[in-house]
């Protein structure tokens, strides 16, 4: 099948609460650099069939062929390379059904992974491009049952890819920690106390599975999360902050900057443009 980009327009499919799509691309080509900083309301699986770089808006870093990502709602869209042609597939998707799998099986969301298989990808993209484009009447339970398999055998391809550097009992706990408590004062003594690990060993296992530091993967929580309350015109900038765990707000306002390029009153600002 030669290649496609395809916004789903059925109003079941696309405004639903439980499972919902957007678009999506079957080995798109580009040849450059896509940035969105602010980053659509919705999650979006991409596969990269070339080595590219993915980064935050601010910062890329190179990942190897046949890599994926889950981008969350609202995270800065940032991938690709201008250095030659490479090609992408990728569908947009959200509801309370994807975040519930995306949890129950801890598929990695907001970085890149590498399960390295190309087959599970296109299989499953060609499916739901099957059941919502070429059926008279797409069904959402079918659908629904589409993406449960296919997030079950990514899971299956991780583990299988990660089988000898399986990521820790304690590891894994620091994370699950951090993704419910996130808003809450955490400290690195207390994620220490978890994982019954030294400051370093726990920086440096938990930036090799995850390639980030937990004090970063807080901030981005954060952040990530204060671009949806800042959508919020009841919640002022202040409330924003903390809600997510930060009582300085220059503080708050300096680590929103940085990250986004932009005050959280002109991102604010901004989003009703």
């Amino acid at each position: 099948m030669h290649w496609f980009k395809i916004p789903v327009t059925d109003p079941q499919l696309r405004y639903n609460t439980e499972l919902l799509f957007d678009c999506i691309a079957y080995r798109k080509q580009r040849e450059s650099v896509v940035l969105n900083p602010k980053g659509p309301g919705h999650y979006t699986f991409f596969f990269f069939y070339e080595p590219v770089y993915v980064g935050d808006g601010v910062k890329l870093s190179p990942v190897p062929p046949k890599t994926s990502m889950i981008c969350r709602p609202l995270q800065t869209r940032h991938y690709g390379t201008d250095s030659s042609k490479w090609t992408h597939s990728w569908f947009s998707f959200n509801g309370t059904f994807a975040d519930k799998l995306l949890r129950d099986y801890d598929i990695p969301v907001g970085m890149p992974f590498n399960p390295d298989n190309e087959f599970i990808v296109e299989k499953y993209i060609l499916q739901l491009y099957g059941e919502i484009f070429d059926s008279p009447f797409p069904d959402l339970n079918i659908l629904k049952n589409i993406f449960h398999n296919f997030i079950i055998e990514l899971k299956r391809s991780i583990d299988k890819k990660t089988f000898k550097e399986q990521i820790s009992p304690s590891i894994r706990d620091v994370k699950n920690f951090i993704d419910l408590n996130f808003t809450n004062k955490i400290t690195l003594d207390s994620l220490c106390r978890i994982a019954s690990l030294s400051k370093s060993q726990l920086i440096n296992l938990f930036k090799l599975h995850y390639n980030i530091t937990p004090v970063e993967y807080i901030i981005q929580l954060r952040l990530d999360e204060a671009k949806q309350l800042l959508i919020d015109i009841n919640l002022s900038v202040h409330d924003v902050a903390r809600e997510v765990g930060y009582d300085d707000i220059f503080y708050f306002s300096k680590l929103f900057k940085n990250r986004f390029g932009e005050s959280p009153s002109k991102y604010r600002k901004y989003s009703y443009k």
